[in-house]
């Protein structure tokens, strides 16, 4: 029988005590939360580490945001994409492009209000986890945040959202809001510093990638790639934000990776931007494009035969 640890949870209430007194159902939720993920142990397949490395495939790892350039790539980009490893994050599980052999779950819901409807906030995740039952993600591993900030991460787990039998693996963030530099194994953490991006490159650090690229990371403005134009995400609206605000953090971003950027040269890392226009192309070089079209011919997959950005598009937004 577990022993109540009296004292662990004496300085969990003082290490977050302004947030439980401010939203005291959070308590609630991270016990539901953790209760229902350790129920969902036997549905899916949890990595260790040495696993986890032994996915790797490729000295080469194309990480996606949720730029609307992703509009702009052609169907022989994409499939020189998939000659390589490929990592989405965040929201491009509404992509219909490429081939996704890592997702990286955070948090799905960021705002308390919305897990106090529990009906609204169950339909956000099972709307979420649809996304994720398309051959794009058949042999997808999940990094799944797992610690006090992941309740809607773990909430997408113990409703066993993700297609039975899919693997997983559990991280937590470290150096959330610092200027720190990426960690050198799985088991310490990803650095989080000022985005989610940052942990992806600390993913591809720790998995022993020589080179990734990031695609669709604009962040000079509020468009994304699965919605209209004129059109930004509820959350942004919300907060008045409009779809030619650039990102608000960027100049924390663009701060942080050009801290981090002698530590991944120290060790053969490279990073570079794939859309020339990204504001990251103050502190990366821009992938030169001529290597796609000096590559050996390689079909898409068969369901992306054929088949134009816009072509995909259609069938998402439709």
């Amino acid at each position: 029988m577990k022993v109540f640890d009296r004292r662990k949870w004496l300085k969990l209430l003082s290490s977050r005590g302004q947030a439980i007194a401010q939203y005291p159902e959070l308590l609630f939720l991270r016990w539901k939360a953790r209760n229902l993920l350790k129920k969902s142990q036997s549905v899916y397949r949890w990595l260790s580490e040495e696993e986890l490395i032994k996915t790797r495939k490729s000295d080469v790892l194309f990480i996606f945001g949720c730029g609307y350039s992703l509009n702009d790539i052609e169907p022989n980009e994409w499939a020189f994409f998939e000659k390589h490893d490929t990592l989405g994050f965040n929201w491009f599980n509404y992509q219909n492009f490429v081939r996704c052999d890592y997702y990286l779950v955070r948090e799905i819901i960021t705002f308390i209000h919305e897990f106090r409807n529990p009906f609204a906030f169950y339909r956000k995740f099972k709307r979420y986890g649809n996304l994720f039952k398309r051959p794009f993600y058949k042999n997808t591993v999940y990094l799944l945040q797992k610690e006090w900030r992941a309740v809607s991460s773990q909430f997408f787990a113990g409703f066993h959202l993700l297609p039975p039998g899919s693997k997983i693996f559990p991280y937590f963030s470290i150096g959330r809001g610092k200027l720190q530099n990426p960690s050198e194994r799985m088991s310490d953490g990803l650095t989080h510093g000022p985005c989610t991006l940052a942990e992806c490159v600390n993913f591809g650090c720790c998995m022993g990638y020589k080179k990734m690229v990031l695609v669709g990371v604009d962040l000079y403005d509020q468009r994304y790639f699965w919605l209209p134009y004129d059109r930004t995400r509820r959350e942004c609206e919300e907060k008045d934000i409009s779809v030619d605000d650039i990102y608000p953090g960027i100049k924390w971003t663009i701060e942080y990776f050009r801290f981090i950027k002698p530590f991944l040269d120290e060790r053969g890392v490279s990073v570079e931007i794939y859309n020339p226009k990204s504001l990251l192309h103050e502190v990366f070089p821009i992938f030169d494009k001529a290597v796609i079209n000096g590559a050996r011919d390689q079909k898409p997959k068969e369901e992306l035969k054929d088949a134009t950005c816009q072509d995909r598009q259609a069938s998402i937004i439709g």
